[in-house]
């Protein structure tokens, strides 16, 4: 499989994207990031949860996860797919220029992040742990 074919598929089983050069801004659902004051216009709007659940992934018992979901409140159908009988999180293409905005509703019990792969992002929006949103 290629490396790329491989990321878009199960990069730790968060949103992988199939192009690089957008930008993106986040926060948590409840609060508007800093820039969203400026005139940033985002082309593509999109809620990323993580939350718990369970999926069978040997006979038996399920296994506990911490999954993905996402859902696009504001693009092109096409940007948010999920990958059909897998446990993964969703898919997420964007075209090089659009502008992207994530809003990260964190649903575990601990702080968590995300990490973008194959954007080019301002460093206070690419997942550094140091910036983690809180539970809930």
């Amino acid at each position: 499989m290629e490396r790329r074919k491989f990321l878009q598929s199960a990069l730790f089983g968060t949103a992988v994207l199939s192009s690089t050069g957008a930008g993106i801004l986040f926060s948590s659902c409840d609060q508007q990031p800093l820039e969203a004051k400026s005139a940033f216009v985002p082309d593509v709007e999109l809620v990323l949860a993580a939350a718990p659940d369970e999926v069978v992934l040997l006979p038996g018992r399920p296994t506990p996860v911490w999954r993905f979901t996402g859902q696009l409140t504001k693009g092109p159908a096409d940007t948010l797919q999920t990958i059909a009988g897998s446990y993964l999180g969703p898919v997420i293409r964007l075209r090089r220029g659009q502008k992207v905005r994530v809003r990260f509703a964190n649903k575990l019990n601990e702080p968590s992040i995300v990490h973008w792969h194959g954007l080019d992002v301002p460093e206070n929006a690419d997942g550094h742990p140091r910036l983690a949103v809180d539970a809930g």
